[in-house]
Protein backbone atom coordinates (compact mmCIF):
# COMPACT_ATOMS: atom_id res chain seq x y z
CA UNK A 1 0.00 0.00 0.00
CA UNK A 2 2.85 2.65 1.19
CA UNK A 3 4.29 1.90 -2.87
CA UNK A 4 0.79 2.88 -4.20
CA UNK A 5 0.50 5.96 -2.21
CA UNK A 6 4.24 6.86 -3.65
CA UNK A 7 2.79 7.22 -6.61
CA UNK A 8 0.42 10.28 -5.49
CA UNK A 9 3.94 12.12 -4.51
CA UNK A 10 6.39 11.20 -7.12
CA UNK A 11 6.62 9.29 -10.18
CA UNK A 12 10.01 8.03 -9.79
CA UNK A 13 8.20 5.87 -7.60
CA UNK A 14 7.75 3.47 -10.53
CA UNK A 15 11.44 2.40 -9.96
CA UNK A 16 11.40 1.06 -6.82
CA UNK A 17 11.02 -2.28 -7.81
CA UNK A 18 14.20 -2.66 -10.12
CA UNK A 19 15.86 -1.14 -6.68
CA UNK A 20 14.54 -3.34 -4.35
CA UNK A 21 14.56 -6.26 -6.89
CA UNK A 22 18.57 -5.43 -7.20
CA UNK A 23 18.82 -5.76 -3.43
CA UNK A 24 17.36 -9.20 -3.72
CA UNK A 25 19.25 -10.47 -5.29
CA UNK A 26 22.69 -9.25 -4.39
CA UNK A 27 22.47 -9.45 -0.53
CA UNK A 28 23.19 -12.61 0.58
CA UNK A 29 20.22 -12.64 3.32
CA UNK A 30 17.75 -11.57 0.88
CA UNK A 31 18.50 -14.14 -1.53
CA UNK A 32 18.19 -16.77 1.32
CA UNK A 33 14.41 -15.18 1.73
CA UNK A 34 13.91 -15.23 -1.42
CA UNK A 35 12.74 -11.63 -1.68
CA UNK A 36 12.80 -11.37 -5.16
CA UNK A 37 9.91 -13.31 -5.10
CA UNK A 38 7.87 -10.80 -2.91
CA UNK A 39 9.32 -7.89 -5.44
CA UNK A 40 8.45 -9.28 -8.18
CA UNK A 41 4.73 -8.22 -8.45
CA UNK A 42 5.37 -4.73 -7.70
CA UNK A 43 6.71 -4.69 -11.56
CA UNK A 44 3.29 -4.95 -12.45
CA UNK A 45 2.56 -2.35 -10.63
CA UNK A 46 4.81 -0.13 -12.11
CA UNK A 47 4.09 -1.21 -15.53
CA UNK A 48 0.01 -0.51 -15.25
CA UNK A 49 1.36 2.82 -13.71
CA UNK A 50 3.47 3.59 -16.45
CA UNK A 51 0.87 3.05 -19.23
CA UNK A 52 -1.89 4.99 -17.56
CA UNK A 53 0.48 7.88 -17.16
CA UNK A 54 1.67 7.97 -20.84
CA UNK A 55 -2.41 6.85 -21.78
CA UNK A 56 -3.37 10.88 -19.84
CA UNK A 57 -0.21 12.63 -20.26
CA UNK A 58 1.34 11.67 -23.65
CA UNK A 59 5.20 12.10 -24.34
CA UNK A 60 5.61 15.48 -25.86
CA UNK A 61 6.29 14.84 -29.62
CA UNK A 62 8.86 18.69 -29.29
CA UNK A 63 10.57 20.93 -26.77
CA UNK A 64 12.45 20.04 -23.72
CA UNK A 65 10.08 17.33 -22.21
CA UNK A 66 10.95 14.88 -25.54
CA UNK A 67 12.70 11.95 -24.83
CA UNK A 68 15.58 11.17 -27.07
CA UNK A 69 16.48 7.85 -27.01
CA UNK A 70 19.98 7.48 -28.33
CA UNK A 71 23.42 7.32 -27.47
CA UNK A 72 23.33 10.78 -25.63
CA UNK A 73 22.10 9.34 -22.81
CA UNK A 74 25.41 8.56 -22.09
CA UNK A 75 26.76 11.74 -22.33
CA UNK A 76 23.85 12.79 -19.90
CA UNK A 77 24.45 10.52 -17.85
CA UNK A 78 28.67 11.03 -16.95
CA UNK A 79 27.50 15.15 -17.24
CA UNK A 80 24.99 13.96 -14.05
CA UNK A 81 27.64 11.91 -12.46
CA UNK A 82 29.93 15.11 -12.72
CA UNK A 83 27.22 17.03 -11.34
CA UNK A 84 26.77 14.60 -8.26
CA UNK A 85 30.57 14.43 -7.53
CA UNK A 86 30.77 17.83 -7.14
CA UNK A 87 33.88 19.24 -9.84
CA UNK A 88 31.29 18.85 -12.65
CA UNK A 89 29.59 21.82 -10.81
CA UNK A 90 32.84 23.80 -10.77
CA UNK A 91 31.99 26.21 -13.40
CA UNK A 92 29.67 27.96 -10.55
CA UNK A 93 32.94 28.67 -8.35
CA UNK A 94 35.45 29.50 -11.51
CA UNK A 95 36.79 26.56 -12.77
CA UNK A 96 35.85 27.06 -16.03
CA UNK A 97 37.97 24.49 -17.79
CA UNK A 98 37.18 21.93 -18.72
CA UNK A 99 40.26 19.64 -17.87
CA UNK A 100 40.49 20.18 -14.26
CA UNK A 101 36.98 19.72 -13.89
CA UNK A 102 37.25 16.43 -15.24
CA UNK A 103 39.87 15.60 -13.86
CA UNK A 104 38.69 15.49 -10.32
CA UNK A 105 35.53 13.99 -11.58
CA UNK A 106 37.61 10.86 -12.33
CA UNK A 107 39.65 11.07 -9.37
CA UNK A 108 37.03 10.63 -7.08
CA UNK A 109 35.14 8.10 -9.31
CA UNK A 110 38.59 5.81 -9.42
CA UNK A 111 38.18 6.04 -5.40
CA UNK A 112 34.79 4.80 -5.51
CA UNK A 113 35.41 2.07 -8.26
CA UNK A 114 38.06 1.13 -6.43
CA UNK A 115 36.37 0.43 -3.07
CA UNK A 116 33.85 -1.58 -5.18
CA UNK A 117 36.83 -3.71 -6.28
CA UNK A 118 37.90 -4.55 -3.42
CA UNK A 119 34.20 -5.21 -1.96
CA UNK A 120 33.83 -7.91 -4.63
CA UNK A 121 36.91 -9.76 -4.25
CA UNK A 122 35.97 -10.26 -0.99
CA UNK A 123 32.18 -11.59 -2.48
CA UNK A 124 30.65 -8.20 -0.61
CA UNK A 125 28.16 -8.22 -3.93
CA UNK A 126 25.83 -5.91 -1.70
CA UNK A 127 28.62 -3.41 -2.53
CA UNK A 128 26.80 -3.36 -6.24
CA UNK A 129 23.42 -2.42 -5.14
CA UNK A 130 25.05 1.79 -4.75
CA UNK A 131 26.02 2.39 -8.23
CA UNK A 132 22.41 0.50 -9.36
CA UNK A 133 21.01 2.66 -6.96
CA UNK A 134 22.44 5.75 -8.71
CA UNK A 135 21.65 4.26 -12.25
CA UNK A 136 18.14 3.07 -12.07
CA UNK A 137 16.64 6.49 -10.47
CA UNK A 138 18.47 8.64 -12.66
CA UNK A 139 17.55 6.08 -15.66
CA UNK A 140 13.86 7.49 -16.68
CA UNK A 141 15.97 10.99 -16.78
CA UNK A 142 18.31 10.31 -18.75
CA UNK A 143 16.29 10.84 -22.50
CA UNK A 144 15.44 14.00 -20.84
CA UNK A 145 18.90 15.76 -22.56
CA UNK A 146 16.89 19.30 -23.53
CA UNK A 147 15.89 19.72 -19.44
CA UNK A 148 18.51 18.50 -17.41
CA UNK A 149 18.14 19.89 -13.39
CA UNK A 150 20.79 19.15 -10.66
CA UNK A 151 17.29 18.86 -9.01
CA UNK A 152 16.44 15.55 -10.62
CA UNK A 153 19.62 14.44 -8.60
CA UNK A 154 18.04 14.27 -5.36
CA UNK A 155 16.98 10.46 -5.36
CA UNK A 156 19.70 8.77 -7.40
CA UNK A 157 22.38 10.76 -4.65
CA UNK A 158 21.33 8.36 -1.88
CA UNK A 159 23.00 5.63 -3.44
CA UNK A 160 26.16 7.25 -3.98
CA UNK A 161 26.16 8.99 -0.93
CA UNK A 162 26.26 5.79 0.94
CA UNK A 163 28.58 4.16 -1.47
CA UNK A 164 30.86 7.22 -0.71
CA UNK A 165 30.92 7.10 3.19
CA UNK A 166 31.09 3.19 2.90
CA UNK A 167 34.02 3.83 0.96
CA UNK A 168 35.76 6.72 2.98
CA UNK A 169 35.01 4.44 6.47
CA UNK A 170 36.77 1.61 4.56
CA UNK A 171 39.67 3.11 3.84
CA UNK A 172 40.48 5.43 7.20
CA UNK A 173 40.10 1.51 8.71
CA UNK A 174 42.22 0.12 6.16
CA UNK A 175 46.48 0.81 5.94
CA UNK A 176 48.32 4.11 5.46
CA UNK A 177 48.18 4.53 1.67
CA UNK A 178 43.95 3.85 1.72
CA UNK A 179 43.78 6.03 4.62
CA UNK A 180 45.47 9.29 3.08
CA UNK A 181 43.47 8.72 -0.29
CA UNK A 182 40.47 8.51 1.17
CA UNK A 183 41.38 11.59 2.72
CA UNK A 184 42.21 13.64 -0.01
CA UNK A 185 39.22 12.13 -1.89
CA UNK A 186 36.81 13.29 0.61
CA UNK A 187 38.98 16.77 0.57
CA UNK A 188 38.04 17.15 -2.93
CA UNK A 189 34.55 16.18 -3.00
CA UNK A 190 34.05 18.70 0.49
CA UNK A 191 35.98 21.56 -0.89
CA UNK A 192 34.25 21.54 -4.53
CA UNK A 193 30.94 20.32 -2.69
CA UNK A 194 31.20 23.05 -0.26
CA UNK A 195 31.67 26.10 -2.08
CA UNK A 196 28.87 25.11 -4.88
CA UNK A 197 26.60 24.79 -2.65
CA UNK A 198 27.13 28.04 -0.61
CA UNK A 199 27.18 29.57 -4.19
CA UNK A 200 24.37 28.15 -5.68
CA UNK A 201 22.40 29.16 -1.92
CA UNK A 202 23.71 32.64 -2.78
CA UNK A 203 22.70 32.63 -6.15
CA UNK A 204 18.65 31.67 -5.16
CA UNK A 205 18.98 34.10 -2.33
CA UNK A 206 20.09 36.71 -4.61
CA UNK A 207 17.28 35.89 -7.11
CA UNK A 208 14.77 35.72 -4.13
CA UNK A 209 15.52 39.22 -3.14
CA UNK A 210 14.88 40.76 -6.42
CA UNK A 211 11.69 38.78 -6.77
CA UNK A 212 10.58 40.16 -3.51
CA UNK A 213 11.36 43.84 -4.34
CA UNK A 214 10.11 43.51 -7.81
CA UNK A 215 6.44 41.95 -6.40
CA UNK A 216 6.44 44.24 -3.22
CA UNK A 217 6.67 47.07 -5.37
CA UNK A 218 4.46 46.46 -8.14
CA UNK A 219 1.83 45.57 -5.45
CA UNK A 220 1.62 48.79 -3.58
CA UNK A 221 1.71 51.24 -6.63
CA UNK A 222 -1.24 49.05 -7.93
CA UNK A 223 -3.40 49.12 -4.54
CA UNK A 224 -2.66 53.21 -4.40
CA UNK A 225 -5.00 53.05 -7.90
CA UNK A 226 -7.15 50.19 -7.21
CA UNK A 227 -9.19 49.08 -10.17
CA UNK A 228 -6.96 50.33 -12.47
CA UNK A 229 -5.29 47.67 -14.95
CA UNK A 230 -1.58 47.12 -14.11
CA UNK A 231 0.65 47.41 -17.14
CA UNK A 232 4.22 46.73 -17.08
CA UNK A 233 6.75 47.68 -18.49
CA UNK A 234 10.74 46.79 -18.72
CA UNK A 235 9.88 43.22 -17.67
CA UNK A 236 12.77 41.14 -18.04
CA UNK A 237 13.55 37.66 -18.56
CA UNK A 238 13.57 36.79 -14.97
CA UNK A 239 10.85 38.84 -13.98
CA UNK A 240 8.46 37.37 -16.20
CA UNK A 241 9.43 33.61 -16.05
CA UNK A 242 9.40 33.18 -12.44
CA UNK A 243 6.76 35.93 -11.68
CA UNK A 244 4.20 37.07 -14.00
CA UNK A 245 4.02 33.77 -15.96
CA UNK A 246 3.51 32.21 -12.92
CA UNK A 247 0.77 34.66 -11.62
CA UNK A 248 1.73 35.78 -8.57
CA UNK A 249 0.36 38.91 -8.21
CA UNK A 250 -3.02 36.84 -8.05
CA UNK A 251 -1.79 35.80 -4.82
CA UNK A 252 -2.45 39.75 -4.33
CA UNK A 253 -5.97 39.93 -5.58
CA UNK A 254 -4.29 41.82 -8.95
CA UNK A 255 -5.55 40.06 -11.57
CA UNK A 256 -5.59 42.28 -14.13
CA UNK A 257 -2.13 42.70 -14.75
CA UNK A 258 -0.14 42.48 -18.25
CA UNK A 259 3.04 43.39 -19.98
CA UNK A 260 2.97 46.52 -22.77
CA UNK A 261 3.62 44.91 -26.03
CA UNK A 262 6.95 46.60 -26.80
CA UNK A 263 8.44 44.22 -24.01
CA UNK A 264 7.67 41.42 -25.87
CA UNK A 265 11.06 41.07 -27.96
CA UNK A 266 13.22 41.42 -24.63
CA UNK A 267 11.61 38.72 -23.09
CA UNK A 268 12.86 34.60 -23.89
CA UNK A 269 10.13 32.80 -22.13
CA UNK A 270 10.81 29.14 -20.95
CA UNK A 271 10.55 26.67 -24.01
CA UNK A 272 7.93 24.62 -22.04
CA UNK A 273 5.70 27.59 -21.35
CA UNK A 274 2.37 26.68 -22.93
CA UNK A 275 0.81 30.21 -24.37
CA UNK A 276 2.57 33.48 -23.18
CA UNK A 277 0.17 36.03 -25.25
CA UNK A 278 -2.28 36.24 -22.81
CA UNK A 279 0.41 37.59 -20.53
CA UNK A 280 0.99 40.95 -22.98
CA UNK A 281 -1.91 43.88 -23.42
CA UNK A 282 -2.60 44.35 -27.16
CA UNK A 283 -1.72 47.75 -28.29
CA UNK A 284 -5.49 48.37 -29.10
CA UNK A 285 -6.01 47.40 -25.13
CA UNK A 286 -3.19 49.87 -24.21
CA UNK A 287 -4.18 52.61 -25.92
CA UNK A 288 -7.96 52.63 -25.20
CA UNK A 289 -7.08 51.98 -21.47
CA UNK A 290 -4.29 54.79 -21.51
CA UNK A 291 -7.07 57.05 -22.66
CA UNK A 292 -9.82 56.68 -20.72
CA UNK A 293 -7.44 56.76 -17.53
CA UNK A 294 -8.36 53.20 -16.43
CA UNK A 295 -4.57 51.96 -16.76
CA UNK A 296 -1.59 52.70 -14.63
CA UNK A 297 2.07 51.76 -16.62
CA UNK A 298 4.91 50.39 -13.72
CA UNK A 299 8.31 50.82 -14.84
CA UNK A 300 9.49 47.90 -13.23
CA UNK A 301 13.21 48.03 -15.42
CA UNK A 302 15.42 49.16 -11.95
CA UNK A 303 14.05 46.10 -10.21
CA UNK A 304 11.66 48.64 -8.53
CA UNK A 305 8.56 49.58 -10.17
CA UNK A 306 7.76 53.38 -10.39
CA UNK A 307 4.93 54.47 -11.86
CA UNK A 308 5.65 55.66 -15.37
CA UNK A 309 2.00 56.28 -16.88
CA UNK A 310 2.16 60.22 -17.80
CA UNK A 311 5.87 59.15 -20.01
CA UNK A 312 4.38 56.19 -21.62
CA UNK A 313 0.84 58.00 -22.84
CA UNK A 314 3.04 60.60 -23.70
CA UNK A 315 5.34 58.46 -25.42
CA UNK A 316 2.82 56.64 -27.77
CA UNK A 317 0.35 59.60 -28.27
Amino acid sequence: MTFVLGFFVLELNVVYPAIAAAFAIVAEKARARRLFNQVAPLFAISLIYTIAHFWFAPLPASGPYKLHWDARVFQTLVEYWGWALGPGEGRLIGIRGTMPRSTLVWLLTAGLFAFLAQRFRGHEWVAALLPAWFLIVLAPLLPLRDHMESDYLTAPTLGLAIWAGWAIVSGWRANCVSRIAAVLLLAIYAGISIAVGQAMLGSFHDRSQRIQTFVLSVVALSRAQPGKIVLLEGVNTEFFNNVVYDRAFHLYNIDELCVVPENRPAITAEPYFAQVDPFFASPALVGQAITENRAVVLDVASGAARDATSEYAAAHR
